[in-house]
Parts: structure tokens; sequence; C-alpha cells
């Protein structure tokens, strides 16, 4: 699930499928075999959520001098713009005669 975390999967297919490409590199994992999408459900429906806890708090104590307190800014944030599109409602009448004809479907 470490593996899922670090490569940012958010479902189990995708965990699966990228192990199965990296299946030259099983050394690196300490695996024997690929474990299956249904294998991966059944540990996580046993495994206890304390685990990754533990794994979090035990990974923000290592590394909490090099990780920044300030939050990253995006570029495009600054540029994202909302448009309401409920304005289009009111050209219904002038727009009525563009586009296809519902009678006639033409």
């Amino acid at each position: 699930m470490l593996f899922s975390t670090f490569a940012n999967f958010t479902s189990l297919r995708e965990v699966a499928a990228s192990m199965l490409g990296l299946k030259g590199k099983m050394s690196h994992f300490q695996l024997k075999n690929i474990p299956f999408r249904s294998t991966l459900s059944d540990a996580n429906k046993r495994r206890s959520h304390l685990v990754f806890q533990d794994v979090f708090y035990f990974l923000l104590k290592e590394y909490h001098p090099l990780i920044s307190d300030s939050r990253q800014t995006y570029a495009w944030e600054n540029r994202l713009e909302i448009i309401d599109s409920s304005t289009i409602s009111l050209f219904k009448d002038i727009l009525s005669c563009i586009g296809r004809k519902p009678n006639t479907s033409k």
C-alpha cells in the first residue's frame, strides 16, 4: 500500500497492473509473486488502519526537518476563473431558430 501511495494510485487495479509491469524488478519489493487485486483487497479488509497511522507518524518524525511547513502554491491557482452558465437561458427565445429542429429532425 505504500507503493500505491508513493505512485499516487487511487485503485487496486492500478496497483496490480503497475506491479505486473515491474515484474523484472520484484527483488526490490522483496516479493516472490505479484499479488492479485483480490489478494490486495482481502489484505486491506483484515489490516487495521492503525498500521498506516503508525507508518505516517514514523515518517513524519523522521522527515519533519525536510518538510516545508508552508503550503505549496501553483501558478494556475491565481488564474483560475469560474464562469456561471446560467445566463445562457436568457437567450433561449433568440436562439430558438438555431440548431436541429425537433419536429423535422433536420
